[in-house]
């Protein structure tokens, strides 16, 4: 396991200029903007507006703080999403905009090339260890406070840390505690 701490998350602009982005990780590391094969990202979008344009990428967003977000996808009904939604995917080269319902968000973002899986899932943090999943790469963002135990390896998060779940069995983890946390499968 590795811990991936809210400072130290590489600060960008937005492809669009319209503010900034915290990135998590980006495969391959130190890629540029585009082309990856798939970035974790976390951004505060603190007005209405478009959303850059990722030819030939898939996203999945979801609200981690703050109240809601209005998401219109070019060809789809507009969503409400908030902090319980389920993360919601769509094409990353679909004109996109949000629409605040009261006052800033912050959404996380997984990005991947088009045809590479990848998923977000919102769960407990005492139902990781019971979780069947299989992907080339998971991380774990934590929402509230948390600790994992490997061993004799202990890890707390605060909220928005990030832990890379490489060369771990979820099966292996023990959870102190419970609350709200993001599994993150790519591959």
């Amino acid at each position: 396991m590795h811990v991936l701490r809210l400072n130290d998350y590489k600060r960008m602009p937005w492809k669009n200029g319209g503010g900034e982005t915290l990135e998590i990780a980006v495969c391959p590391a130190d890629s540029p903007t585009v082309p990856f094969d798939w970035r974790v990202s976390m951004a505060t979008v603190a007005s209405d507006g478009p959303f850059s344009s990722f030819p030939g990428i898939d996203r999945v967003l979801t609200v981690i703080d703050g109240d809601a977000m209005e998401l219109t996808v070019e060809g789809r009904a507009p969503i409400l999403l908030d902090q319980h939604s389920e993360p919601y995917g769509f094409p990353g080269d679909l004109p996109t905009s949000g629409r605040l319902r009261d006052g800033p968000i912050v959404d996380l973002n997984v990005m991947a090339r088009r045809g590479l899986p990848h998923a977000v899932t919102r769960l407990d943090a005492a139902d990781l260890p019971r979780t069947s999943v299989t992907a080339a790469t998971l991380f774990v963002v934590a929402l509230e406070r948390v600790v994992f135990r490997t061993g004799s390896d202990e890890h707390e998060l605060q909220p928005h840390d990030t832990v890379s779940l490489a060369g771990t069995r979820l099966s292996d983890l023990e959870v102190l505690g419970s609350g709200p946390i993001l599994l993150i499968a790519i591959g």
